[in-house]
């Protein structure tokens, strides 16, 4: 049994411990005493409230309920998980006033229980697993590219070609990739196929296995998948890497190809806090002082990941290079697929 099927299976396990928990409570709070009466039905405060709240009262706590969520919502922004403390010293005095507003019974502590167990539950699963990161949005020109969604056959209906490199091809130059004979236009006959399984490959190196073409021009680089189950034509096979090298970005900015990432325009001046807007925490690699910095470390590096990485959702990485002017040189973004 593989580790993703442990934890799931111990995530069951959880859920099914807590549901015997819950059950075996009323269980026991439902038996008659000696005298006939249940523990579900005592009341457990000195309210003598019974009937429905009125509009002033659902007003005030419902106030206080919204402020105190901003209040976290906004203390956990700013400072991250680990300020989760005010939270909670911001909301169980709340909660405490609403259950003690009105006469509540065993039945009102029971629902109580079974919302803290739902609620502490689904905060294990979002601490040990996550949330699915988004796919980051790629786009050439009018043609949108989704990282393990994107077919090549969806390439192939926008009106792009997919070259294949020879097994026994040589050294070409990159202006010389489609010339030289190391690259062959696939046919969309069904011919090629991709091997099921992930290996890790650089993207933005030389000699790619395969290429986007249009119109005769290189648009970059890219990496298929066929999954982890079964071979699959490269037809039916998704793209998990697209990559441009540094004399592709030269050739594609000449012939004003349009290249965004999360509506960056990456064919244009880069800009340090477009990219922090838009990426915000996700941009974890950026120069610091551009001065004194070589050109190895113009990079920026994004990353769309979660708690679990790659046992339960995909995850993405981009990388983008660029000069003294701000001009992309490289980029590449790949996908961690699930495995």
């Amino acid at each position: 049994m593989d580790a993703r099927s442990v934890l799931i299976a111990s995530y069951v396990g959880l859920a099914l411990f807590y549901i015997a928990i819950y059950l075996f409570l009323v269980y026991q709070m439902k038996r008659k005493r000696a005298d006939g009466t249940r523990a579900i039905d005592d009341a457990v405060n000195d309210q003598t409230k019974t009937g429905r709240p009125s509009v002033a009262e659902i007003l005030i706590y419902g106030g206080m309920i919204v402020i105190a969520g901003l209040i976290i919502y906004d203390a956990v922004y700013r400072g991250g998980d680990k300020l989760s403390y005010i939270g909670r010293a911001v909301i169980i005095p709340i909660a405490v006033s609403i259950f003690n507003a009105r006469k509540r019974t065993g039945r009102s502590l029971m629902a109580l229980l079974a919302a803290f167990f739902i609620v502490f539950y689904f905060m294990l699963l979002f601490f040990f697993i996550g949330l699915p990161p988004k796919a980051p949005g790629l786009k050439i020109n009018q043609t949108q590219i989704v990282m393990d969604q994107t077919t090549a056959e969806d390439l192939h209906t926008e009106g792009y070609d997919i070259y294949c490199r020879r097994k026994n091809a040589g050294r070409a130059e990159y202006r010389d990739y489609l010339t030289s004979g190391d690259y062959q236009r696939y046919a969309w006959d069904q011919s090629r196929t991709i091997p099921r399984g992930y290996e890790h490959r650089d993207i933005d190196g030389a000699y790619p296995d395969y290429l986007l073409v249009k119109n005769g021009q290189i648009i970059g680089s890219l990496i298929f998948y066929a999954g982890r189950k079964e071979d699959k034509i490269l037809e039916n096979s998704t793209v998990i890497g697209f990559g441009i090298e540094e004399d592709g970005s030269q050739s594609d900015r000449e012939k004003g190809l349009q290249i965004e990432l999360e509506g960056i325009n990456l064919m244009r001046s880069l800009d340090q806090g477009e990219l922090a807007r838009v990426f915000g925490k996700k941009l974890w690699l950026q120069p610091g002082d551009r001065k004194n910095a070589d050109v190895t470390s113009l990079v920026y590096g994004i990353q769309w990941t979660c708690r679990s990485d790659n046992f339960f959702f995909n995850n993405f990485y981009s990388y983008i290079r660029f000069d003294e002017l701000n001009f992309m040189t490289r980029f590449e973004l790949l996908t961690d697929p699930v495995r």
